[in-house]
């Protein structure tokens, strides 16, 4: 029997319980060793559906400034220096190709 693989919503739904353990998502062979916090992982669902910082703050009901300081710690765990290029090195990771994601605490 296969299993069915984890999208990014599916994710983004288990994240969103505060009593579920997990907390990091493995981002995959491409970034070993880098995982995404459930804060991280929620902004990222979000900027993917097209929202604005100022709106995924409001959705997350965190200050902009805060996301601010999620969207910089992406930046660094990935080398980035943009969100847009946040958002094409997470095309080349396991977290955003639909695979098993491996789910550490």
């Amino acid at each position: 029997m296969s299993q069915n693989p984890v999208t990014l919503k599916d994710i983004v739904d288990q994240l969103s319980d505060e009593n579920n353990a997990v907390s990091r998502i493995f981002l995959g062979e491409v970034y070993p060793g880098v995982y995404l916090t459930r804060r991280e992982a929620q902004y990222i669902y979000k900027a993917f559906q097209g929202k604005r910082r100022e709106q995924i703050a409001m959705d997350l009901q965190i200050s902009v400034r805060t996301l601010d300081c999620y969207i910089q710690s992406i930046k660094l765990k990935l080398g980035c220096r943009t969100a847009r290029e946040i958002m094409r090195r997470l095309h080349q990771t396991d977290f955003l190709r639909n695979s098993m994601l491996d789910f550490k605490k």
